[in-house]
């Protein structure tokens, strides 16, 4: 049992640590995706505005920055180890091989010592 749990402890913690990782993965590309989209956005409006700037006599425009502040909140979430701390206390509260064959060899000795009778009595 105890072999079966660690086991499943382990695979608790490669989860969360995966998930944890892949969330500030996640908030990274889509903050390098939006700088991306950005530039090009620019680069096609400085073609088009240097084109017809000389026209009408304007040659800057000015475009805002893209900012998805939602992407950064993708870094403040964690997935708890609440569950893993759990299933690693049920695991040191089960009892040990050797402690089951203990307790089933004493339950097992226990009537037949009953049966024992004292020499001296």
């Amino acid at each position: 049992m105890r072999g079966s749990l660690q086991s499943v402890i382990g695979a608790a913690e490669d989860t969360v640590s995966f998930l944890n990782s892949t969330l500030s993965t996640i908030e990274q590309n889509i903050v390098s995706d939006t700088a991306s989209a950005q530039n090009a956005i620019l680069g096609a409006v400085e073609g088009i505005v240097g084109g017809i700037g000389g026209v009408f006599g304007t040659g800057n425009i000015n475009i805002p920055r893209i900012e998805i502040p939602s992407a950064a909140r993708l870094l403040n979430i964690t997935i708890p180890d609440t569950i893993d701390r759990a299933l690693q206390s049920l695991n040191s509260s089960l009892p040990t091989f050797d402690e089951v064959k203990n307790a089933t060899d004493t339950a097992i000795r226990f009537p037949f010592e009953l049966l024992k009778v004292d020499p001296r009595a």
